[in-house]
């Protein structure tokens, strides 16, 4: 891996190796990134499958799932949801 490095002196962009401390740092954070959306993505297809399930029920008949599915993927689509780790934001940071 490398990084690019600004020479002042000659205004050039130069492609510097990283040592082999800044390579696993990096290698780490990439495979933790990984590992996170990887989690992610399949809660999401957990939270719509289920929600898909409430299609065609008359409220009254959903189940505590189907409502909880639904009521995620409507605090995902207005904000109310951190992308990052599926966590409920703090209401200042969404709901006017």
């Amino acid at each position: 891996m490398n990084r690019l490095v600004y020479d002042v002196s000659t205004g050039e962009q130069m492609s510097v190796p990283l040592s082999s401390e800044e390579t696993a740092e990096r290698t780490t954070i990439a495979a933790t990134e990984q590992a996170r959306q990887t989690s992610a993505d399949a809660f999401r297809t957990q939270i719509s499958a289920l929600a898909q399930t409430a299609v065609g029920v008359r409220l009254q008949d959903l189940t505590q799932a189907q409502i909880k599915a639904l009521m995620a993927i409507l605090l995902y689509e207005s904000g109310g949801v951190d992308p990052a780790t599926l966590q409920v934001r703090p209401l200042e940071q969404w709901a006017g």
